[in-house]
């Protein structure tokens, strides 16, 4: 392109006009095809690879200059604590190879991100380190289609779209990943906000602050770093019914879906009880039999197959919770099925409210708490994550914190609504179900003249919670 003066994108779909162009293409690529230009793109090569390959060509053919295109690409070696100390060998082999050969060597390096915070562009040596890693099991969303892919699954992948931060408008927006790659094994820290998100990442990787990026490693305890507000994505995965995404909440939150168990549903609440034999016959319609019986203050809905379960049949309900990934969870393994966060928010808003209404707590102000408490609470770390994260897809932020048990059980994991835009958002897009629908309004009404009050004889309002302050 530079030689002929024909712009790339037109030589690359093959768009050469007039006889013109093709008689300076052909000059072109015969001299280029005489040029002592040797091109060696084996993947993730070493120095000492390098150097053979170098030294032979040199003996060869007389080089005069050596490029890497570039550093970060190269394999080091796998003794190395970490990329730092593999990337230094790198360099001391280079440096070696240009001092035996008497010729220079062009290595080429991926600049960190810390040139992006500063008023002056200008690279520093500092810049030439790694940008910084995540670890494999880190959860990336998709833009186009809202799925959560670990890190580990997109090695060696390019093309697809994630979320990102824009730099001139300070908003998450869909970008292009251009390459997705290992850098091995190496250290990690634990991140974790005040609002209980939390990431593992390499102490080099950078960090949105209100000064810039600032790596993990000079990152302090109360400095404050930079979190969506909302995930704002339309999913596009395999759509699934509202009677579904309601009857998969009551079952994650209340259900027994053990293998050699009865599949069966726990509560309190007969209305509850009543609205999953609805659900389960909407979903499955005859081929579930579904029935409720009360024991002492509980009642049980058993989700039993109207077919007889012989060899290779299965009841519906299990085959369906399988194909989804949560079936044989005990409620401390529970998640929420990958395909839920592919949905539209009103399916979501749907899944939430059904899951809310099993595990979930509304409790009013009192004269001890003079605001409510809006929870939900699982002994299962992941779900807790997972339900913070299906409230930020519908704008409502969230606080996850640890409550210690001691002998009595299981750590418990609330994900707490605190905030009072955020309380009553949860309010007008997920909403109540059961006995909870009949005394919301009324204790959100209650809680917000409160508030009011609060706020116009200068007081601090009561839905007022510090947080991280986000982006």
């Amino acid at each position: 392109s530079a030689e002929t003066g024909i712009d790339s994108q037109r030589l690359r779909l093959g768009d050469i006009q007039g006889e013109e162009e093709w008689h300076k293409l052909m000059e072109a690529a015969g001299a280029l095809s005489e040029a002592p230009i040797f091109i060696d793109d084996t993947p993730a090569v070493s120095a000492m690879e390098l150097r053979t390959k170098a030294r032979r060509l040199y003996a060869e053919h007389d080089l005069d200059l050596i490029v890497v295109d570039y550093l970060q690409l190269m394999q080091g070696d796998r003794r190395s604590e970490n990329r730092v100390q593999e990337i230094s060998a790198i360099s001391r082999g280079l440096k070696g190879l240009a001092r035996e050969l008497n010729i220079p060597v062009l290595a080429l390096s991926q600049l960190s991100r810390a040139v992006e915070s500063r008023q002056v562009k200008i690279p520093m040596l500092s810049d030439l380190r790694e940008s910084g890693c995540l670890t494999g099991d880190s959860l990336v969303v998709l833009a186009d289609t809202g799925a959560r892919v670990p890190m580990s699954e997109l090695v060696g992948k390019s093309g697809y779209r994630v979320l990102a931060l824009n730099e001139n408008t300070l908003k998450i927006e869909p970008a292009e990943v251009s390459r997705a790659f290992s850098t091995g094994i190496k250290p990690v820290n634990r991140l974790v906000t005040g609002l209980g998100r939390e990431i593992r990442a390499t102490g080099n990787h950078p960090f949105r602050t209100f000064s810039g990026w600032k790596r993990l490693d000079q990152l302090k305890v109360g400095d404050r770093v930079a979190l969506p507000r909302i995930i704002s994505i339309c999913g596009t995965g395999t759509p699934i019914l509202t009677a579904e995404a309601a009857l998969l909440g009551h079952l994650i939150g209340d259900g027994c879906t053990l293998p050699r168990h009865a599949i069966q549903y726990t509560t309190s609440e007969f209305g509850l009880a009543e609205e999953v034999m609805k659900l389960s016959n909407q979903v499955f319609g005859s081929r579930l039999q579904p029935r409720i019986k009360q024991e002492r203050q509980w009642y049980q809905v058993y989700l039993s197959a109207a077919d007889h379960l012989t060899h290779g049949v299965r009841n519906p309900v299990a085959a369906w919770l399988s194909d989804l990934g949560v079936f044989g969870l005990r409620s401390y393994e529970k998640r929420v099925p990958d395909v839920v966060f592919q949905q539209p928010n009103e399916t979501i808003a749907v899944f939430l409210r059904h899951l809310w209404a099993t595990d979930g707590c509304i409790r009013p102000p009192n004269n001890q708490r003079r605001h409510p408490a809006l929870y939900y609470a699982t002994s299962s770390p992941e779900l807790a994550r997972d339900v913070q994260s299906l409230l930020l897809q519908l704008g409502v932020n969230a606080v996850l914190k640890t409550r210690k048990q001691g002998n009595k059980g299981r750590t418990q994991y609330h994900v707490l609504i605190m905030g009072r835009t955020d309380i009553l958002d949860f309010a007008d897009t997920v909403g109540p179900l059961g006995l909870q629908a009949d005394i919301l309004r009324q204790r959100l009404g209650q809680a917000v003249q409160i508030a009011a009050l609060d706020a116009l004889h200068g007081r601090t309002a009561v839905f007022a919670v510090e947080e991280v302050p986000c982006l």
